[in-house]
């Protein structure tokens, strides 16, 4: 893979999480040996331990590979984009993240919403917005085809279904989503 190619971003954009897997480890380990003769530098250097690389010499060290690999990370793991130009953004949790790799995050999604999610062994346990102007927050189903259970501020509010859901928060609220039957979760993210 070359030093800055965009290939892991554009496969987790797609939603592959299966070239993923494979795509994200490769650009953080970018080396001479796994890049053609231009991605090493004309240094002929290979990363640094730091994994900062010289590819025009001392003095211009460059991360943009691990910049793109960051990018491919936060985007496997959700997408807060609207379904077509002019729409809402539906906030996509573990859009291109690979099944056997357990993960939790807290990223920012679109509409000052704050997300955390946790996932392992390929389910996902539970979803939690924090909502920091309140406003409407749509997220697809990460249980398709499933009920799930809302709650508001740790209290139990309803039961919904639905491919995307459409949760309407206040200011500084906390909604936490899971499958319907499990408890709430107590999670340190």
């Amino acid at each position: 893979m070359r030093v800055l190619a965009r290939t892991a971003v554009d496969a987790t954009n797609l939603g592959l999480a299966d070239d993923a897997k494979y795509l994200i480890p490769a650009q953080i380990r970018s080396s001479a040996e796994n890049c053609d003769d231009v991605g090493a530098g004309e240094s002929g250097l290979r990363p640094l331990r730091n994994r900062l690389m010289l590819r025009e010499g001392p003095g211009a060290i460059e991360c943009q590979r691990l910049g793109n690999a960051i990018n491919a990370t936060c985007k496997a793991l959700l997408q807060s984009v609207p379904d077509s130009p002019g729409k809402e953004p539906v906030n996509y949790i573990f859009p291109a993240w690979p099944k056997e790799w357990d993960a939790q995050f807290t990223l920012a999604a679109r509409n000052a919403f704050l997300i955390s999610a946790s996932q392992v062994n390929g389910q996902v346990e539970f979803v939690e917005i924090q909502s920091g102007k309140g406003g409407q927050c749509l997220v697809q189903n990460p249980w398709p085809g499933k009920e799930l259970t809302v709650y508001r501020n740790g209290k139990q509010s309803r039961n919904m279904t639905g491919n995307v859901l459409t949760l309407t928060s206040k200011v500084g609220e906390r909604i936490t989503l899971t499958p319907k039957g499990a408890p709430l979760p107590n999670k340190d993210i």
